[in-house]
């Protein structure tokens, strides 16, 4: 085998290997940090973090006692998206009569302390 038609298999290998990788790798992540390992401060600046990506909003305007609507500017599809995340990252479901008390930063860090899975 000449050496261009090796490195073409290696690169062949390469690339499926990495595709098949990266698509496990997503799987394994989200069971690891769909746990809740760690203290109250990591919560709540994990729950802070899936709310300023959600709602592209800066880090520093996300306040404990910020509400989505009234000062996060959030409307009705982007708190239903907002719910979804915190239900992806933390592996936990918040039934619709639930996720309609989910109104303030600091009533989801309390659903997701109190509701994730060990």
């Amino acid at each position: 085998m000449k050496e261009d038609d090796w490195n073409a298999v290696i690169q062949t290998n390469l690339s499926a290997v990495f595709q098949v990788s990266k698509a496990a790798i997503k799987v394994m992540m989200k069971q690891r940090y769909g746990r809740i390992e760690g203290s109250m401060e990591n919560i709540e600046q994990r729950v802070k973090q899936i709310i300023s990506q959600q709602l592209g909003k800066d880090l520093a305007e996300v306040k404990n006692e910020a509400s989505f609507v009234n000062d996060l500017g959030a409307d009705s599809l982007d708190t239903v998206e907002l719910v979804m995340a915190l239900e992806d990252e933390f592996g936990i479901e918040i039934p619709d009569e639930e996720a309609e008390k989910v109104t303030t930063v600091q009533s989801a860090i309390d659903y997701v302390t109190n509701n994730a899975k060990a």
